[in-house]
């Protein structure tokens, strides 16, 4: 095999090629990096909505009475009427008919 000299001029354009090809596969990383970071940017929009949906949930719950609440003041509610039903009969029959004066 016989022994080739290389010149500067060819070794450097050698290692312009070789830089030349290493831009070329950064270009492409740098699109793909372009690429992930417009879907990382979606996905965080997402989240940021479903993050203030959340909150907007929370807030009207905490204006909500709960199941057992609203049964007890249903209970609380039934118990006073009838309280009242007896009042009403017993002080109705402690009054005198005004008609009957003399």
């Amino acid at each position: 095999m016989a022994k080739k000299d290389i010149t500067i001029n060819e070794l450097a354009g050698m290692v312009k090629t070789g830089f030349d090809e290493m831009g070329k596969q950064f270009e492409k990383v740098d699109t793909r990096f372009e690429q992930v970071d417009k879907r990382f940017e979606s996905v965080d929009n997402r989240l940021t909505s479903l993050e203030n949906g959340q909150e907007e949930i929370k807030l009207r719950l905490s204006n909500v009475a709960y199941r057992f609440e609203i049964v007890e003041l249903e209970n609380q509610v039934k118990t006073l009427t009838k309280e009242m039903k007896t009042l009403k009969q017993l002080v109705m029959s402690k009054i005198k008919p005004q008609g009957n004066e003399a």
